[in-house]
């Protein structure tokens, strides 16, 4: 008996010395979209083979002691080893946390102009501004601060010749039951203002109309987008009988109509109009700007009948014999068919004629003689014969 007793111990003892014993750690929760890294800790004996097990995890090494994993559900990890005849698992229970619902509102397009953007209004789930939610714009931080995204920084950011910027403001939220963490994004575009540029301009009244687009708007020289103009200052003048369009509404032809029978000048020489102009573009974004436009009186020249001249009358002042009511403009003597020549009149000084020059052949002789007012710089004439 003593014999065998000795023998069994030896048996025991070697025994307990062969096992494989190993701890792959303790069960674990994650949040869905998380990693984690398992490492096979040794207890007793020399493992020669790994194998990670799993219908609810990916991992990256599924023969290594040590791996990492992905998961798609809640279940188990479990760790197989070997070593010769000798085999031992170890098993740890996997819990996933759903990631915090997160709905934003739809995309925005905005011009520089529009101001700023209360984000929290783009903010459907989770309700209340939770205090463990925030804002961030990741590009670009200082267009975001305390919920406001601040469209005119951006606008300052539009690097030529693009004409608009593209931000993402991202909403990032930690449930602080699980907290796990997730986030989304809206899509921010701001785009630059329209440019426009008006010439200011002199025009006579007898020009009668003007081509806004070309005389006075100089740029964008493009139909496209829209068109509304205006006038800050007619001198009490009736803007919409001014205002005609030769064309379209589609493709409008603005053009100004200052003639005498719409516009009445109220000053004595020129009036001054102020024209405005707002601009929209085809994405929206409007600008205003105004400009001055000078209409000039074209002097009326008014004459009374002349009469016969004699040869030996001598100088003779043109204005006082046709009683000119403008008398600051100039005469000449016109070259024209059906008329004596101009020669032979005997000359022109200023606005008087010798008569005592003038060709004396018994008969009688008729001249055209033209009288030209530039002083206001829009040229009147009147003939006379």
């Amino acid at each position: 008996m003593k014999l065998i007793l000795l023998t069994l111990l030896c048996l025991c003892s070697l025994f307990s010395y062969s096992q494989l014993q190993i701890d792959i750690g303790v069960d674990k929760t994650y949040c869905a979209n998380d990693s984690g890294t398992f490492t096979c800790t040794v207890l007793s004996g020399t493992p020669t083979t790994y194998t990670w097990i799993s219908t609810v995890a990916n991992f990256t090494a599924p023969n290594a002691s040590t791996t990492k994993a992905s998961f798609t559900a809640s279940g188990q990890v479990i760790l197989k080893v070997t070593s010769g005849a000798l085999v031992a698992y170890d098993t740890a229970e996997i819990f996933i946390n759903p990631l915090p619902t997160i709905s934003l509102g739809s995309d925005q397009e905005v011009c520089c102009d529009y101001g700023d953007i209360n984000l929290n209004l783009s903010l459907i789930t989770p309700s209340g501004n939770p205090a463990t939610g925030s804002w961030f714009v990741r590009d670009n931080p200082q267009l975001e601060n305390n919920n406001i995204f601040y469209t005119d920084t951006a606008c300052h950011l539009i690097q030529s010749p693009s004409s608009q910027i593209n931000s993402f403001a991202i909403y990032e939220y930690q449930d602080p039951s699980t907290l796990c963490v997730n986030s989304d994004s809206i899509s921010i575009k701001v785009n630059k203002l329209p440019s426009i540029i008006l010439q200011e301009g002199d025009y006579c009244q007898d020009k009668n109309e003007l081509e806004l687009q070309g005389e006075i708007l100089e740029f964008p020289s493009t139909p496209l987008g829209s068109f509304t103009w205006g006038c800050l200052d007619c001198n009490g003048n009736n803007f919409n009988n001014m205002l005609e369009n030769r064309s379209t509404s589609i493709i409008p032809d603005w053009r100004l109509n200052i003639s005498d029978s719409v516009y009445t000048i109220q000053n004595d020489d020129k009036d001054t109009i102020t024209l405005e102009l707002t601009y929209t573009d085809v994405k929206g974004c409007r600008v205003t700007d105004a400009v001055d436009v000078r209409i000039w009186r074209v002097p009326e020249l008014l004459f009374q009948d002349g009469r016969d001249l004699c040869i030996e009358e001598g100088k003779v002042s043109l204005n006082t014999l046709f009683d000119v009511n403008l008398t600051d403009g100039y005469w000449s003597v016109m070259d024209t068919i059906g008329f004596e020549s101009p020669a032979n009149l005997g000359g022109l000084s200023g606005d008087t004629i010798n008569t005592q020059n003038s060709i004396d052949d018994g008969s009688p002789h008729t001249w055209y003689l033209r009288y030209t007012h530039i002083a206001t710089g829009c040229p009147s004439y009147r003939d006379t014969t």
